[in-house]
């Protein structure tokens, strides 16, 4: 992208990106802040506080002064370089989407080769993390109910997968009881072999109010699989020791 002079950014893009970029668990350090910080020309101007008000501060100050948002651009042009994730590739699509859920409202988002280039401006929150959203466009790919993908959008963007399932399944079965009066659900199925996933939806689901009915004396999936081999083989070996 050319380096025309950009509009500033808004105070909530800033905080926004700042605090993408300067996550406490996936985000930069302090050393590379301070690193990328130089290489973008932009002065460090409060290296007594927390990372992602360290980068605020040093955008919103760099701006202020200069009246363009260009600084910003190159900093996460130098920071989005795909070469710097071949180890941790799912760090970079995961900066890049929420990035570009941010960077749609000014107009822009980031190539799969790390540069900020112009786009349409998001006119809403869902125009934008339906740009960003990657599990979200796979999900329509495989034709998943729209119902179901609207109630647990949020979720999916957030990339917090237990959750996404709970508002799915909680939400989807408020409908249909409102549509059809069915109060009753049945958890059963491969994934509720995951005792937090099981747990916390079962939870939820009682908690509105629903009747819920669960394995009792055989597990979902795998576990019942096994438990089956295992009944199988018990016979097997009896059925042997009675021929003896």
């Amino acid at each position: 992208m050319s380096m025309n002079k950009i509009p500033c950014f808004s105070e909530q893009a800033l905080t926004s990106i700042s605090k993408i970029i300067g996550d406490t668990s996936l985000g930069l350090t302090g050393t590379e802040i301070t690193r990328y910080l130089q290489k973008s020309k932009i002065p460090d101007i409060s290296l007594d506080t927390t990372k992602w008000k360290r980068l605020y501060n040093a955008f919103a100050d760099f701006q202020n002064k200069r009246q363009f948002g260009n600084h910003v651009i190159l900093f996460i042009n130098n920071v989005m370089d795909p070469i710097l994730y071949t180890d941790c590739p799912d760090v970079f699509t995961s900066w890049q989407d929420k990035l570009n859920a941010v960077l749609s409202f000014a107009g822009f988002y980031i190539r799969d080769d790390g540069k900020v280039c112009h786009s349409d401006k998001a006119d809403n929150l869902n125009d934008a993390l339906n740009r960003t959203n990657r599990i979200h466009a796979a999900l329509v790919m495989r034709k998943v109910h729209k119902d179901v993908l609207d109630c647990c959008k949020k979720e999916l963007f957030q990339e917090n997968y237990f959750h996404a399932v709970f508002e799915a399944t909680k939400s989807i079965a408020t409908k249909i009881r409102d549509e059809r009066g069915i109060n009753e659900v049945v958890l059963s199925g491969g994934c509720f072999q995951n005792s937090f996933l099981f747990k916390n939806l079962y939870n939820k689901l009682t908690q509105n109010n629903f009747v819920v009915y669960t394995h009792r004396l055989v597990p979902p999936n795998d576990g019942g699989i096994a438990l089956g081999q295992a009944i199988i083989a018990g016979y097997k070996y009896l059925e042997k020791l009675n021929k003896e």
